[in-house]
C-alpha cells in the first residue's frame, strides 16, 4: 500500500532533531531492505523530490529550524520521494500565510500536472475553486456533491453546502457577496484593475456596483485617480480610502 499511496498530515513529527534530508529519506522506507540502507535509486529519488519542491538549500537544516511553509514543503517532498501514484493531503495550507498558501497549492497543482493524483481535504474554498480540477462537497445529512468547480458554482452546489439559508456566492466571481447594499447604486468606469478593487471597497461599504437600475453616482477610475460625478458636481480623489471617506 505504501508504494501506491502517500499521506501528508498536519501534525509535525516528534523527532524534531531529524534533518530535512533524513525525513525525506523516510519516504524510501517501502523500497529499502531491512537494514534501511539507501541504494543509488533511493538517493536519486530523494534528490529529485527536493529539486521538485525547491528545498535543496534546506537539506541539512533540522526540522525545528523550519518555518511552517518550509516544513510543509519538506513533507510534500517526503511524499514525492515515496514515488506513489496518489498523494493524499490533510489541510496542507493550514496555519500558512497567504504567500506560502498560494505557493504550496501551485506546487501541488504542478505535481498533479506531472501525472500523479493529488487528493486534498481542505476548508479553503477560494483557492480550491481556482486551482482544483474536481471538488467533492460534503454536507451534513446530504449526498456528496462532486464535479468541476465551475459547474458546481453554476448549479448552486457551493451555496447549498456552505450557505444553506442565503445565496451568498456571486456566480460571476465565485466570491462571497456583500449583502448590505442599501446606500445606493454606483456605476464604475475605467481601468479594469482599479474598477475591480474599487468595486470591492464600495460593496463592502454598502453600495451596489454596476447594477442595471438607475445610478446617482458615476466613478471614473483612471491613472490612479478616482473622479466622482453626481448631479452637477465632480470631485477627484487620490485613493480609495479618501473616496470612501467622502461618500460617508
Amino acid at each position: 500500500m505504501a508504494k501506491q499511496i502517500s499521506v501528508v498530515l498536519t501534525e509535525k513529527p516528534f523527532a524534531a532533531h531529524l534533518s530535512v534530508i533524513e525525513l525525506i529519506a523516510l519516504g524510501r522506507h517501502p523500497y529499502s531492505n531491512w537494514l534501511g540502507r539507501l541504494s543509488t535509486s533511493d538517493k536519486q529519488a530523494i534528490d529529485l523530490a527536493m529539486s521538485q519542491t525547491n528545498i535543496d538549500y534546506l537539506a541539512r537544516k533540522k526540522l525545528y529550524q523550519l518555518s511552517d511553509g518550509q516544513f510543509q514543503k519538506v513533507m510534500i517532498a517526503r511524499a514525492l520521494a515515496q514515488e506513489t501514484d496518489l498523494i493524499i493531503l490533510d489541510e496542507p495550507t493550514a496555519h500558512l500565510d497567504l504567500s506560502n498558501k498560494i505557493e504550496i497549492m501551485l506546487l501541488l497543482k504542478s505535481i498533479a500536472g506531472s501525472g500523479k493524483g493529488v487528493l486534498i481535504a481542505t476548508h479553503d474554498l477560494q483557492v480550491s475553486l481556482q486551482l482544483s480540477d474536481r471538488l467533492w462537497l460534503f454536507n451534513f445529512n446530504r449526498p456528496v456533491l462532486d464535479g468541476c468547480p465551475e459547474d458546481l458554482i453554476l448549479q448552486g452546489a457551493i451555496d447549498q453546502t456552505l450557505f444553506p439559508i442565503n445565496n451568498n456566492i456571486d456566480l460571476t466571481t465565485g466570491t462571497v457577496k456583500h449583502l448590505d447594499e442599501r446606500k445606493g447604486n454606483v456605476l464604475l468606469q475605467g481601468d479594469p484593475t482599479m474598477v475591480h478593487w474599487t468595486a470591492q471597497a464600495l460593496q463592502r461599504n454598502g453600495y451596489a456596483v454596476n447594477k442595471d437600475t438607475p445610478t446617482s453616482i458615476t466613478i471614473n477610475c483612471l491613472n490612479c485617480l478616482w473622479k466622482l460625478e453626481s448631479k452637477d458636481t465632480s470631485t477627484s480623489f487620490d485613493s480609495i480610502e479618501n473616496l470612501l471617506i467622502h461618500l460617508k
